[in-house]
């Protein structure tokens, strides 16, 4: 990542003719994900599936031939728990096919299903692929009964088939929750950030693996045609991830798009503008609560709270076209509430037993024409530097 304090002296120094006192002091919190992932040496067939819990893993898919290179793992599902498993590898270079798969099967060798299968596209940085049973039964045979599930991984495609393929691994055991007390329930109409204060420059990443983990507030960055951008942000129960992003001086024949995913990569559903070659804003269609999952269709995968991803892709316009400036305002909109109970357990433990990342209680505090003012006046000033880069 790009020093921060040294960036935000660089813009400060090409936008001095734009009145905004202190637009580019660093005075927000930034967080990287740490290099936390632990590597693991992933079995060669499903007898062979080495043994993982809830968490972060690195690992590699051997080279081989067109058919692929397969690693299995094995994890043990208790009943009435939900099996998340999302797989991401780099998006290598060259022509030809190149694909990714997570499959599931059963501790004999049934083949389960849930699993996913993916194929690269032009463009694309990375590929990732995930797995998302329903939650384990006592009553089912087999598949979705609680024990052990074997997980299968595996490249395929003839693109540099020979090259090793590192990939990165996630975890994740979803317990049944109560409900969550004075949630909305229901889509929603759309929401806008309600964020005010100083701008930070900041880098995304390419893959949601290495996105920056922000704090709600507004922020700089910079993106080429055919580049991705990811940025991360926590929501609470109860919250809604939304955002707004402005792209100055993009050059004709370009369009910017906006997806969003949630903690184990499941596509979540916005409400707004996502692409075009104006300004997007989106939120999500209603707020994180464990019953969505159950209601299915768009709110589905809004079920989980923790670190939502958005991605940002610019395409089109020539290959020689330089960097675009970009203002992005993130938030986790509404006061987050407090953590549901797993199903079964006691009110005084049940908050350590639910597996979510804590998101800051904070309110809608600023006015949401305060939000969309701030990026009004970030927009003059990427106008501005955008002008100045080019001159």
């Amino acid at each position: 990542m790009r020093d921060c304090w040294t960036q935000a002296a660089r813009f400060r120094s090409q936008l001095t003719l734009v009145v905004v006192a202190g637009l580019f002091s660093a005075g927000l919190f930034v967080a990287v994900p740490e290099a936390s992932a632990a590597a693991v040496d992933g079995g060669s067939t499903v007898p062979t599936a080495v043994a993982l819990d809830p968490g972060r893993y690195t690992d590699t898919l051997p080279g081989g031939d067109r058919q692929g290179s397969s690693r299995y793992y094995r994890v043990d599902v208790a009943d009435g728990v939900a099996l998340h498993v999302v797989a991401t590898v780099p998006v290598l270079e060259g022509d030809g096919g190149q694909n990714l798969g997570v499959t599931l099967f059963s501790p004999t060798g049934t083949r389960c299903d849930g699993g996913e299968d993916v194929s690269a596209q032009d463009g694309d940085p990375t590929l990732t692929a995930g797995a998302h049973p329903p939650a384990a039964s006592a009553g089912a045979d087999g598949c979705g009964a609680p024990g052990e599930v074997v997980v299968q991984v595996r490249r395929e495609g003839d693109r540099d088939a020979g090259q090793a393929l590192p990939v990165d691994l996630l975890v994740r055991l979803q317990p049944q929750l109560t409900d969550t007390a004075d949630a909305p329930d229901g889509e929603q109409e759309q929401v806008s950030p309600q964020v005010g204060g100083e701008t930070v420059d900041v880098t995304g990443a390419d893959s949601w693996v290495r996105a920056p983990v922000l704090a709600p507030g507004t922020y700089v960055d910079e993106i080429t045609p055919g580049a991705t951008r990811v940025y991360a942000v926590t929501v609470g129960w109860g919250q809604r991830p939304a955002f707004t992003v402005q792209a100055a001086g993009r050059p004709g024949g370009t369009r910017l798009r906006a997806t969003m995913t949630n903690p184990v990569q499941q596509d979540v559903t916005l409400r707004g503008t996502t692409e075009g070659d104006g300004a997007l804003s989106a939120s999500a269609v209603t707020g994180v609560r464990p019953q969505n999952v159950d209601a299915g269709g768009e709110r589905a995968a809004l079920d989980v709270a923790g670190t939502y991803y958005l991605s940002l892709r610019l395409t089109g316009g020539a290959d020689d076209v330089g960097a675009v400036a970009l203002g992005l305002q993130l938030d986790a909109v509404g006061t987050a509430l407090d953590a549901p109970r797993v199903v079964g357990a006691a009110p005084a433990t049940a908050e350590e037993a639910v597996p979510v990342e804590a998101a800051p209680s904070r309110g809608s505090s600023v006015p949401g024409w305060a939000g969309a003012g701030v990026l009004a006046v970030v927009g003059v000033g990427l106008l501005v530097l955008a002008r100045r880069r080019r001159s």
